[in-house]
């Protein structure tokens, strides 16, 4: 028991004697480093000052941003009398850059075609009503294809006067006109052969009396369906067939006008 209690002692002692040396021995070099120190409030604002700060000064340095949802830039645009032609949308018109000349009272063709010609008295269009030529239209000049347009109505005039009435419509561009004449067709051929090698004919451009094509048209879907291709078998036999490239009127030479 006396030795424990010796043992105990000396323990005790030789820990105070070196808590007491490690105390009388502590420096500077060997206190542990502070690597981070928690910021107070008034560190924090001064750093977010700092920041902003930063950022101010950037900003006088940049060019102006324009941002096109917030901010819209005027372009000035240049001076012009001319007063602009607004074309409702939807309708198959499209704004052109003709004006309705006149000489005097009487209006003038804005292509250079003189004066518009009289619309025969009693003539009808294709529903029986009194004819009114294009540039009757509210919107004349402004329409899409309006020289095409007016070269179809004298066209139509011209025939009008010549005896010429029994055509169902007419159809083409500035250089050929076509005339659709009652069970008429006018065709572009293609030769080829069918599945067994026979030489056919395959219509490639098909246009005229309206009846006509739907005639033949309706014989190519009983033959092959919906989207089959028409050829010349199926052409009825009492419809005339006219080449295109073998007929049509130019305009220009039938109406004597300068092109």
């Amino acid at each position: 028991m006396k030795n424990r209690m010796i043992w105990g002692l000396a323990i005790l002692i030789i820990v105070i004697i070196g808590v007491s040396v490690f105390l009388l021995t502590r420096t500077t070099e060997t206190e542990p480093e502070t690597v981070y120190n928690p910021l107070t409030e008034a560190d924090k604002k001064q750093v977010e000052q700092n920041i902003q700060d930063a950022i101010d000064k950037e900003k006088q340095n940049l060019p102006p941003i324009v941002e096109g949802d917030k901010q819209q830039v005027e372009i000035e645009k240049p001076k012009t009398t001319e007063k602009p032609v607004t074309v409702p949308r939807n309708t198959g018109e499209a704004e052109t850059p003709y004006a309705h000349p006149k000489v005097g009272s009487i209006p003038m063709s804005p292509f250079g075609f003189g004066s518009y010609p009289e619309v025969p008295e009693g003539m009808l269009d294709l529903g029986g009503n009194p004819y009114k030529p294009i540039w009757a239209h509210h919107r004349w000049p402004n329409i899409r294809m309006a020289k095409t347009h007016e070269l179809l109505s004298r066209v139509k005039i011209k025939l009008w006067q010549k005896g010429e009435r029994d055509w169902v419509g007419m159809g083409g561009d500035e250089n050929k006109i076509y005339v659709n004449y009652p069970n008429t067709v006018y065709v572009t051929w293609k030769d080829s052969k069918d599945d067994k090698g026979n030489p056919i004919r395959i219509i490639t451009t098909l246009s005229g009396d309206p009846d006509a094509c739907l005639r033949i048209k309706s014989n190519t879907i009983a033959r092959l369906g919906r989207y089959g291709t028409p050829i010349e078998a199926d052409i009825p036999s009492d419809v005339e067939v006219i080449l295109h490239s073998e007929s049509g009127i130019d305009p220009y030479k039938f109406l004597n006008l300068p092109r």
